[in-house]
């Protein structure tokens, strides 16, 4: 399912189909608009990033700032990050690692996307057999969150990571910090789980 449908599924659950249909409308009125803003500063990679990922739920938190729901646009916004896009996440992680090699696999694929991709500013920071980091010195989902007026979305974005890697069995993730909670920077560190280390 699409985000824009998973966004459109979600507010008319909470609401019911009038409400839900009506935010929804606005929602991707919001988002339009957006889009046709971010154009002008953006590469096509990031264009599709924010397409699909971040500007949605930029819009839905803005739309709903200009509504009765304004005091608890923060929480609806987290309620929907986390009981549905996080839980289709994890759903997706927890397939993946029950293939064969799975951190290998997975430290190869995140670090190439990582570092070639415009969406960040990254540099591999340390790399042992069973652990690597990767500091993040700028960030599109931040950029984004702050240019439009909601800095403080990124929070919950980040958030995200910890709820998405959190449930691993074969690998673990580590935090200090990250640029949408006032760091300098955002480190992600994965270290391979041994199976005495899971017992």
């Amino acid at each position: 399912m699409a985000q824009t449908d998973e966004i459109q599924h979600f507010l008319t659950a909470k609401f019911g189909e009038e409400k839900g249909n009506n935010l929804y409308s606005m929602q991707q009125g919001r988002l339009r608009r957006l889009l046709q803003k971010a154009q002008k500063n953006h590469s096509p990679a990031q264009m599709k990033t924010l397409e699909k990922t971040i500007l949605p739920r930029v819009a839905l938190y803005q739309i709903l700032q200009e509504t009765p729901e304004k005091a608890d646009a923060y929480r609806i916004v987290k309620e929907y990050m986390v009981d549905v896009v996080c839980e289709k996440s994890k759903k997706q992680y927890s397939e993946m690692e029950q293939m064969p090699f799975f951190y290998d696999i997975f430290r190869k694929v995140f670090t190439f996307v990582t570092l070639k991709s415009d969406n960040w500013s990254a540099e591999l920071f340390c790399r042992e057999k069973d652990k690597f980091t990767i500091h993040i010195h700028r960030c599109l989902w931040y950029s984004a969150c702050k240019d439009n007026g909601c800095p403080e979305l990124c929070r919950l974005l980040c958030d995200c990571d910890e709820i998405n890697y959190g449930g691993l069995h074969k690998m673990k993730f580590a935090r200090e910090g990250s640029i949408g909670k006032g760091q300098n920077f955002c480190d992600f560190t994965f270290l391979r789980q041994t199976k005495k280390e899971k017992v």
